[in-house]
């Protein structure tokens, strides 16, 4: 089930402005301001707006992809979902980190076997609950690759070894 907005009342007809162009809102009117570029087209005007239940059918679908053609692929959605994007991601982070360390720069020395079979289990395991944390993440930074890196920066706490690298994570990717 998701959510939509819909017009709970509507006001009209809106007035033209002098200019001829743009349409305004009638004084008594607290709502959303129509726009119009066409000369003389007169919009309704949408004082309030409400929450209507929807459930997900091939008629409420965003697209025939999750509509008509959902079940045909169904196998897509783990490579191209959400939480597939954030898996590939959160992949290819770890690989770079452990690439970076493989590097030789005196800072970041090679990882130790126990570390880089932990970085990876962090791919293997990655599950919709770190999916969700990841997004959790991403209201505070608005931002969904900054999200990844810090959500990997906090699987380093309490290791040493990765708490010391912790600056490489992300490291020359932009």
């Amino acid at each position: 089930m998701f959510l939509v907005f819909a017009p709970n009342s509507i006001e009209g007809p809106l007035t033209r402005a002098p200019n001829g162009g743009a349409i305004t809102t009638p004084p008594r009117s607290t709502g959303f301001t129509a726009v119009s570029g066409l000369r003389g087209t007169y919009q309704p005007h949408i004082t309030r707006l409400q929450f209507l239940a929807m459930s997900l059918s091939t008629i409420t679908a965003l697209s025939p992809l999750d509509g008509r053609y959902a079940s045909k692929l169904a196998a897509l959605r783990p490579i191209m979902s959400e939480h597939g994007y954030m898996h590939r991601r959160v992949q290819v982070e770890v690989v770079w980190f452990i690439a970076l360390s493989d590097a030789g720069f005196a800072e970041f020395k090679p990882l130790t076997t126990g570390a880089r079979a932990y970085l990876l289990g962090l791919v293997k395991n990655f599950s919709e609950a770190d999916s969700a944390a990841i997004k959790e993440i991403e209201k505070t930074t608005n931002h969904d690759v900054k999200a990844v890196e810090y959500w990997l920066k906090s699987k380093f706490e309490a290791r040493p070894e990765l708490e010391k690298a912790t600056e490489f994570v992300h490291f020359a990717c932009t």
